[in-house]
């Protein structure tokens, strides 16, 4: 009988000390630690497993502790279910640490105590101490740790100027440089290149310093088939949040690859209206399309344009007469933007009189 008051005397010692739980540094019991990230100004999960090994047991207390901290080594968050339901714990959060930014999270699998809006500073080890009504108690430590993610990306060229949304326009061979600076972020960011959404092959990756990360990518030749293509600088830390990233579209002026007379007839008949058409494709911007007789301007007739993104049409009625036989009728097309580099077709008028 006597054995059984020390039993229940030893066991309300034991609950007592679980009240004044302090952090101890060679908990037999402790696991091996689990690394948690968070992202700065968000929300962190630190996970306690407070299931019961059996139907029969119950949690009495959960107690979180911190290392390294000026706590003196007492609970800087606490669960209390003794002599209540587990939904009316009593819980306590030291408001010098975390205050009213924790909670414990029970209904989650397993539990964990919930920090919103994380800050640097409370990046640290952390143990979560269970103590049950009949089993051994139970220690578990979290590491963790704060993921500040980049705060500004910018895009520039080889000059240095600014490029938002377009790049160039280039001409055909120029060089494209495009820069990538990205500051800020911890752990230091991975910045890559994407081509049309592809990631590029090669890019020069230079860090500048422990707070900026600088990428360069360099086509020495563009082509003809860059026009409109995207490239994309990408920057990330963690695949907690969307990376940071922007994007450009490369414009460019191209000279016409083709200028046709459409349907040239062999004979014309004089003083009978004739319409002409010339087709031209391959200009950005679209080509200037004129209109030539023996090398001067064609003042006598109409002409009507058309385009759109891919083509350039040009239309021109004109009367010929008999002494516009053997002339050469020719239509040229520029590129404004390149000058020197006009393309033409031509034909001689074959003008026969009226009977």
């Amino acid at each position: 009988m006597c054995s059984m008051k020390w039993l229940r005397l030893l066991v309300m010692l034991a609950v007592c000390c679980a009240q004044e739980g302090e952090w101890n540094e060679d908990a037999e019991d402790l696991v091996s630690t689990v690394d948690v990230d968070a992202v700065l100004g968000r929300t962190a999960s630190l996970p306690c497993d407070v299931t019961p090994d059996t139907n029969e047991d119950r949690v009495y207390m959960v107690l979180w502790f911190r290392a390294g901290k000026s706590t003196g080594g007492k609970p800087i968050y606490s669960f209390d279910v003794r002599g209540r339901s587990f939904n009316k714990a009593l819980q306590w959060s030291d408001p010098n640490v975390f205050g009213p930014r924790a909670y414990f999270a029970t209904v989650a699998r397993p539990a964990s105590l919930t920090l919103d809006t994380v800050q640097l500073d409370d990046e640290g080890v952390y143990r979560c101490r269970v103590d049950f009504k009949n089993s051994p108690t139970r220690n578990f430590q979290i590491r963790l740790s704060v993921i500040v993610p980049p705060h500004q990306l910018i895009l520039y060229d080889k000059s240095g100027r600014d490029v938002s949304g377009v790049v160039g326009p280039l001409e055909e061979g120029n060089e494209l440089v495009l820069v990538c600076e990205v500051r800020g972020g911890r752990p230091a960011p991975t910045v890559i290149w994407l081509i049309d959404n592809i990631p590029a092959p090669q890019y020069i990756g230079e860090k500048t310093d422990t707070h900026v990360v600088v990428n360069k990518l360099e086509l020495p030749h563009v082509k003809r088939i860059h026009l409109n293509t995207t490239f994309k600088c990408r920057a990330s830390n963690t695949n907690l949040v969307s990376p940071q990233e922007k994007t450009v579209r490369l414009e460019m002026n191209l000279k016409p690859t083709l200028v046709q007379i459409q349907n040239k007839p062999v004979t014309l008949s004089s003083e009978r209206y004739v319409s002409l058409s010339c087709v031209s494709e391959g200009s950005r911007p679209p080509a200037q399309l004129t209109w030539f007789k023996d090398n001067r301007k064609f003042k006598r007739g109409k002409i009507t344009d058309a385009s759109n993104d891919t083509w350039v049409s040009s239309t021109l009625q004109f009367m010929p007469l008999p002494e516009d036989d053997g002339v050469q009728i020719k239509c040229q097309a520029d590129n404004n933007a390149l000058p020197g580099q006009s393309i033409e077709d031509s034909f001689k008028l074959d003008v026969v009189c009226k009977s």
